[in-house]
């Protein structure tokens, strides 16, 4: 599985496994991402005669349950859902200052939580 989601810029790469078939009615599969993400963060706000622009990376996972039908050959539709844990901790411009968003809180991007997809799929 690879994928790209917009408007998140949260790359993921991962193996989704059948754990369970019942034939010509649907599968059953669990699976697991490697997720990505870059995000960019830009103000108007001028510090020493430059505008604020800072970046942020970070490396997180996902879990879920995938249920898709199997009798509609080669095309597939279904759902998942399932938990993402990734979270941005750090954002920092060019320089090497990092974003605070108010004196003592440094800026965090949490794009952890639970997550459903309703999928389309051809199968190759």
């Amino acid at each position: 599985v690879l994928s790209y989601r917009a408007p998140a810029d949260v790359y993921t790469v991962g193996a989704v496994c059948l754990a369970y078939r019942i034939e010509n009615v649907l599968d059953l599969c669990v699976g697991t991402n490697l997720c990505f993400v870059n995000s960019v963060f830009g103000t108007n706000e001028t510090v020493e005669r430059r505008f604020s622009e800072y970046d942020g990376d970070d490396v997180g996972y996902e879990m879920y349950a995938e249920a898709h039908t199997n009798f509609l050959n080669p095309i597939e539709v279904g759902f998942q859902l399932g938990y993402r844990g990734l979270k941005i901790d750090t954002f920092t411009d060019r320089y090497g200052d990092v974003a605070y968003f108010e004196a003592g809180r440094k800026m965090v991007v949490d794009y952890s939580g639970v997550f459903f997809y309703l999928i389309a799929s051809i199968r190759i």
